[in-house]
């Protein structure tokens, strides 16, 4: 698991994590998305060449580097077991950095100069939604471990565009499961009113919904407003039996300190709170000084380390030696997932391998490393990759149908305790 130090200064969903940078959740604006336009490239060579852009400089760096990590042990076994289509894969690495700007020198080197014909990253939200188009104008599939911002489903990607980490809108079906577990039959919900509290607010609804769980209200709030009155006070008159407050920890906490003045504390009105308030200094933003004002919050953030992939754990330990595994899964699985969707579509071609990958995380056999998997290929059968991460069940646009979340909760010291982990399917559509 991630130190929380890191998880106080990064967001990354990515880094799903508990942060409050530029993705934790998805920002309150995002860049516009842009029409793309696929244009030939002359990359199609035989050899599958994957460019890996994930932060090794700046705050994420630390998180940056198990993903890397686990990109690099994924090419070296694939090329271990033959390679793809027999040759080996190459591997070309960029710094995100900590920024688009930074990221942009990396990707338009992989692009141009080295012709890659997939991308692993990038990790950050933000970043992908800036530069998305240039990867997608340049015919290369982008395989993403960490995105989570709900503004890159509808992302005009040309079918480029997957990630193995799941949307945000999948975090409101956990939290909502985290509040029926809770046993508390009615809920009041704070959200942002941007695309990411909309997106979260309308899963959420619609598993309490199925849960039987009543929404007494849902009220929307200005995450740069520093008046918030109106918004408790529209929660706590609906006399809840628990709230939830989705949203970054700046925000929240003016939030939940309202609500802890309203006379709604987390002891007298159980709280719940989506990934970007995990962070042990919470406490500081809701009363300083006070880790006890927090106490008894519970939450959800997607798991940077899924619970069950031992023989993923172990092998990464042997491979890069101590250290954290922090959303290193998820870089593994991209890797592999490109790699057996090439072998399936037998050339390294990025729109001929991006038209397996759906079938590549769903369709047949189940089969966990690309050294499993390639003897099924080989039989003309059909596979299913479940991964370091778990199932990854692709839907057609590219998202994860399956995500695996922590459920936490707060202690009297104002740390963040895993209470255990919830795997969380989306209902078909």
């Amino acid at each position: 698991m991630l130190a929380r130090a890191l998880l106080a200064a990064v967001a990354l969903v990515a880094v799903a994590c508990s942060a409050s940078d530029d993705d934790r959740p998805a920002p309150t604006t995002v860049p516009p998305t842009t029409s793309t336009t696929v244009t030939a490239r002359e990359n199609v060579d035989g050899t599958l060449t994957i460019g890996a852009l994930l932060p090794l400089t700046g705050l994420a760096a630390p998180l940056g580097t198990p993903m890397l990590a686990a990109v690099e042990m994924a090419v070296e076994e694939i090329n271990a077991a033959g390679g793809v289509n027999g040759r080996s894969v190459r591997l070309v690495v960029g710094d995100e950095g900590a920024d688009s700007t930074t990221a942009a020198v990396a990707l338009d080197r992989m692009l141009d100069v080295e012709q890659i014909d997939a991308l692993v990253g990038p990790a950050s939200s933000r970043v992908a939604l800036a530069l998305l188009d240039r990867a997608v104008s340049a015919r290369v599939l982008t395989c993403s471990p960490t995105n989570t911002a709900i503004a890159l489903s509808s992302f005009p990607s040309e079918n480029l565009y997957f990630r193995t980490m799941p949307s945000d809108e999948l975090q409101g079906t956990a939290l909502a499961r985290a509040i029926a577990t809770s046993g508390r039959r009615s809920t009041s919900i704070l959200y942002p009113d941007d695309d990411y509290g909309r997106g979260f607010l309308g899963a959420m609804r619609t598993e309490l919904d199925r849960l039987e769980i009543g929404v007494t209200t849902a009220t929307a709030y200005d995450a740069t407003a520093t008046d918030i009155t109106p918004a408790v006070t529209a929660a706590v008159d609906a006399d809840p039996e628990s709230v939830a407050v989705i949203g970054l920890a700046e925000p929240g906490a003016r939030l939940l300190a309202g609500l802890a003045d309203a006379g709604a504390r987390p002891s007298v009105v159980p709280t719940f709170v989506s990934d970007g308030m995990r962070r042990s200094s919470l406490f500081e933003l809701v009363d300083p000084g006070r880790p006890d004002a927090v106490a008894g919050i519970q939450g959800t953030s997607p798991s940077a380390v899924p619970a069950g992939a031992t023989w993923f754990t172990t092998a990464f330990e042997a491979h890069s030696g101590s250290g954290s595994l922090a959303y290193a899964p998820y870089a593994y699985d991209c890797v592999n997932l490109v790699a057996l969707s090439a072998v399936a579509a037998g050339t390294d071609d990025a729109l001929a391998v991006a038209t397996r990958m759906v079938s590549t995380s769903r369709s047949g056999t189940v089969c966990n490393t690309f050294a499993e998997c390639l003897p099924l290929l080989a039989d003309a059968r059909n596979i299913d990759l479940d991964g370091a991460s778990g199932p990854i069940e692709l839907r057609p646009g590219g998202d994860p149908s399956v995500g695996t979340y922590d459920l936490f909760t707060f202690d009297d010291q104002g740390r963040d305790a895993l209470s255990r982990q919830l795997v969380v399917t989306a209902r078909a559509q």
